[in-house]
């Protein structure tokens, strides 16, 4: 018996149903109407079309397909025990909250511990590590509202830009951008403005502490360059005094 389930706002965004075609996508929501309450139906994919799609000639060759897209991105699974097909709607707990459900009287999954585990681990999706953001840039626009610098993201700056000391400068242009909130950048548009900050100050010479001398080396450049200067003031007076020595 038809009963109303739940639809939850994030289903259009899901990444499972952004694979699947619209008209896929429409069947797998009404197909929560005719699922008993634990996800199960039998598989007729005939009689499926025209409860869902009364009217439509096409749904009647159309819904194979549809199903089988669902079962590719594994929000329904396909068995069969005792020569029969059944449907079983994937994580159906976690989207269906059914007050006082009724006991399905159509068979679960039967499965070996081997198959159990082979299809767990194929449904997991191991989460992507957590990059630590070392600061964040405000945005403009309809973007995020912030642009994340990563240590990746300074480290390939540094590699383009070697004379500059990239995270000193994306301090320096977050200052900048907070004190001229009128000239912030979109998210779409900081790397570009990032880029360009960056080979400004390249042009302007290296940032980056370059390495020092020993105190003996230091003290021979420096004493070099005062003997110089020494040097270049008596040739100079020399030549005012027409030849007369001060010194």
């Amino acid at each position: 018996m038809p009963r109303n389930r739940t639809l939850r706002a994030s289903f259009p965004r899901s990444r499972s149903m952004q694979k699947i075609s619209r008209d896929a996508r429409l069947a797998f929501a009404l197909l929560w109407t005719i699922a008993d309450d634990e996800g199960r139906l039998i598989y007729n994919p005939e009689s499926i079309a025209r409860r869902l799609f009364p009217g439509d000639e096409d749904a009647l060759s159309l819904m194979p397909e549809w199903l089988h897209q669902l079962e590719q991105v594994s929000s329904i699974r396909l068995y069969e025990i005792g020569g029969v097909s059944f449907i079983q709607i994937i994580n159906w707990e976690q989207y269906q909250s059914v007050d006082k459900p009724k006991p399905s009287e159509l068979p679960a999954i039967q499965e070996t511990k081997v198959q159990v585990r082979k299809r767990q681990v194929a449904e997991v999706i191991k989460p992507e590590p957590e990059v630590p953001i070392l600061l964040e840039i405000p945005c403009v626009g309809m973007g995020p509202k912030t642009y994340p610098i990563t240590q990746a993201f300074v480290d390939d700056l540094s590699a383009a830009y070697p004379a500059v000391d990239v995270l000193a400068e994306c301090r320096k242009a977050l200052m900048w951008s907070k004190a001229n909130p009128k000239m912030q950048k979109t998210h779409a548009g900081m790397a570009r403005f990032l880029n360009q900050w960056m080979s400004r100050a390249q042009d302007r010479g290296p940032s980056v502490p370059l390495p020092r001398a020993n105190g003996h080396a230091r003290q021979t450049a420096d004493e070099g360059y005062g003997q110089t200067l020494t040097t270049r003031f008596k040739e100079k007076a020399h030549a005012a005094t027409g030849g007369e020595d001060l010194f």
